[in-house]
Order: C-alpha cells, then structure tokens, then sequence
C-alpha cells in the first residue's frame, strides 16, 4: 500500500501542476453552456460567478478517486474543440498541450482506478507480499 500511495501521491501532484498550468493558459473551460454569462463589454465570454471556480487540486484529485465526487469534473474539462484549435499556425503548441492535457486527463483517471483499488487492496490485506 506504501508504493501504491506515492504513486498516487506523484499522479495528484503532476495532475494539480498540469491542469493548473492548462487553466492559466485558457485550456479549461466550463462544460456547460450556462455557465457563461453575456457581457456586452468584453468580446470573449465571461464565466458567471455563479458557476463553481475551478480548483487545479481538487480537479485533479476529484478525477483521480475514484468513487468520490467532488463536483469540479463535473463541471470543467480541458479543451480541444474550441478557438484554440483553429488553422492558425501560432495556436499549434497551445492545441498540442490542450491534446496532451486530454489524454493525460484519460491516464490520470485510469491510473486513479487501478492504483486506489491496490492501495485499499493492500491495506485491507487482500494483497501480501
């Protein structure tokens, strides 16, 4: 359980980093329509401040244990269909960290399934040495 536990330990910690990173960068977005409000003023879209705030920890801790929800997945997800992913030649790093995210999301989630069920495994004693 010692080795499974710093394993989750290592995937909570690059999780946090990296979305947090793909939220600075715009790649996080609202999964809901509703969760923007029209502001005349601004020519992009503004997140109502109704809408739960995303938080890069409990995000990645949220998607990686299994079981528990603490609402931020169902709520945000890293982005790839959007603006970002235009012909533009400049957007080329960003759509290729937005398509990474994604696909580090889909590890992250599969390596919370299998590492927390040999975590409670191993303290629960079903799994020995």
């Amino acid at each position: 359980p010692l080795r499974a536990g710093l394993w989750m330990l290592l995937f909570l910690a690059t999780g946090t980093v990296l979305f947090q990173v793909g939220w600075n960068k715009g790649l996080i977005v609202p999964t809901s329509d509703r969760a923007y409000t029209p502001d005349r003023n601004h020519p992009w879209r503004t997140i109502s401040s109704e809408y739960p705030t995303f938080n890069a920890f409990v995000y990645a801790l949220d998607e990686f244990i299994p079981i528990v929800n603490l609402r931020q997945g169902d709520h945000w997800i890293p982005n790839v269909n959007d603006d970002i992913c235009s012909a533009d030649p400049t957007t080329a790093p960003l759509r290729q960290f937005a398509a990474m995210l994604r696909g580090y999301l889909w590890v992250h989630i599969l390596a919370g399934w299998t590492l927390s069920t040999l975590f409670v495994a191993g303290m629960t004693g079903i799994i020995r040495k």
